[in-house]
């Protein structure tokens, strides 16, 4: 596989996936806005469960993540542009979920759906999770989308 052909399999899912995050970060976020602690707990722990089993999600983080690595041990680091985006999407897709996202899903689906205070919290921290992996992992895609095409 060459070196441009690899960059492509890291970069068309890595641009979905950010797609997908930032429009839970916007649309969906401004949407939720309407909805009462109650109603946010009833659709977003459904929206957790079914991403969480989803194969396409799961897919569009991991095959960056596993192209990436190749990437790094067959080519290295030389296209710093390249690498720098790569690791921007990579802390917005991945890292950031695990550190921030993940532990808030599961406190709000273990949460009592009557404890709309605590619901009111985790979806403030959900809401800035999302912000800042929509942000992150598409700055990434956009970095490396112009080492594309500067190379």
């Amino acid at each position: 596989m060459s070196e441009f052909t690899l960059r492509i399999v890291i970069v068309l899912p890595a641009a979905i996936f950010s797609g997908i995050v930032l429009f839970l970060a916007s649309v969906l976020r401004r949407t939720f806005r309407h909805l009462t602690e109650a109603e946010f707990f009833a659709v977003f722990a459904q929206i957790i469960q079914y991403g969480r089993r989803s194969i396409m999600i799961n897919s569009l983080v991991l095959i960056p993540l596993l192209s990436l690595t190749i990437y790094v041990m067959t080519v290295g680091i030389k296209d710093g542009l390249f690498i720098a985006g790569a690791s921007l999407y990579v802390v917005g897709s991945f890292v950031l979920s695990r550190l921030l996202n993940e532990p808030n899903y599961t406190k709000l689906l273990s949460s009592n759906p009557a404890n709309t205070a605590a619901i009111g919290v985790l979806r403030d921290k959900l809401n800035r999770g999302n912000v800042a992996r929509a942000v992150l992992s598409t700055a990434g895609v956009l970095v490396m989308g112009l080492s594309l095409i500067l190379n």
